[in-house]
């Protein structure tokens, strides 16, 4: 009943932010001090969520905990936090590289509009590659926005933006 509850906000959270997101100033609401507590709370609960949603809905997450003998749920009697340490660590041995790029991803595939394939360096030896489907591309561009607007707000000219992020420079030769 508590993990039904805790979903329900969530859900009901999730569309309020998302009818305001386009707005910096609502993530500057978000960010006001003194509610880190429910900020930190509302990211326990959201991981509770996401954990419980890949393991019924990812093909190979959901074998890689059966492999583990670990439930795709956490009971939720605890502390989240307390409960998310038991969860099996994974790693490219362990999980990237068992399964394809499909069966790591809802439903077991790619999702069909506005996806965009990340390849690592390949610095470990071989290079994997990282599915990024417009959910995540959505919330990571209004991230950057709103860390971009706090630092523009204090700029006396427009600036300019470069992405300098590398890791193909780092890969062996």
């Amino acid at each position: 009943m508590k993990k039904l509850l805790i979903f329900a906000f969530l859900a009901v959270h999730e569309r309020f932010v998302r009818l305001f997101m386009p707005r910096v100033s609502t993530h500057k609401l978000l960010l006001l001090p003194g509610i880190e507590s429910f900020r930190w709370t509302l990211g326990r609960w959201r991981a509770w969520r996401t954990f419980e949603l890949a393991a019924r809905r990812v093909p190979a997450y959901r074998q890689f905990l059966e492999k583990q003998d670990f439930p795709g749920r956490l009971p939720g009697n605890g502390r989240v936090s307390d409960e998310f340490a038991r969860i099996p660590e994974m790693d490219k041995d362990s999980y990237i590289r068992p399964w394809t790029t499909e069966d790591r991803c809802l439903g077991g595939k790619l999702p069909r509009r506005g996806v965009v394939v990340d390849e690592s360096s390949g610095s470990s030896g071989v290079p994997t590659s990282w599915v990024r489907g417009p959910d995540e591309r959505e919330a990571t561009r209004q991230l950057l926005q709103l860390g971009f607007a706090r630092t523009a707000a204090a700029l006396d000219k427009q600036p300019f933006v470069l992405n300098a992020f590398s890791l193909g420079a780092w890969a062996p030769a």
